[in-house]
């Protein structure tokens, strides 16, 4: 799995994008670049878009599990907020099953399909949210 990770700081807000295979190893790389990339920030409310994947079958549950352990480790100490962006139903079920897994930590995490609803979720107003789809549409690969 290949992503592409961009900030927007000024409204704390970081936009990742996942291509290609999804798999256990990448999802690990993923969380452990992401937590390198962000430290320092108390507030981080992200879009991961993963409508680019192409195949999910190299995911499991043990390692959604251990992703969600390392997760909550890595987060601790910061308000963040995660708002996923599906359109396949095994992706969608995955990011549903992480979700549950991460339900009792600190980091408030759910499934859209659509941009604007994870956007409004986020908490931002319509005036953000237009600056942000502007974002996110300059940065979509």
């Amino acid at each position: 799995m290949a992503f592409i990770r961009k900030l927007y700081s000024d409204l704390d807000f970081v936009y990742t994008q996942c291509h290609g295979v999804l798999d256990d190893s990448s999802l690990r790389i993923h969380l452990l670049s992401f937590n390198i990339e962000m430290k320092g920030m108390k507030t981080i409310k992200e879009v991961a878009d993963l409508r680019g994947i192409k195949k999910a079958d190299g995911g499991t549950v043990r390692g959604l599990i251990e992703l969600a352990d390392l997760d909550r480790k890595q987060s601790a100490g910061r308000d963040e907020l995660l708002a996923i962006i599906v359109n396949e139903p095994l992706i969608s079920e995955m990011a549903r099953l992480y979700s549950d897994l991460l339900k009792n930590s600190k980091e408030d995490i759910a499934v859209f399909m659509e941009v604007d609803d994870a956007l409004f979720w986020l908490g931002y107003s319509e005036q953000e949210m237009a600056v942000l789809r502007g974002f996110i549409k300059k940065h979509r690969a």
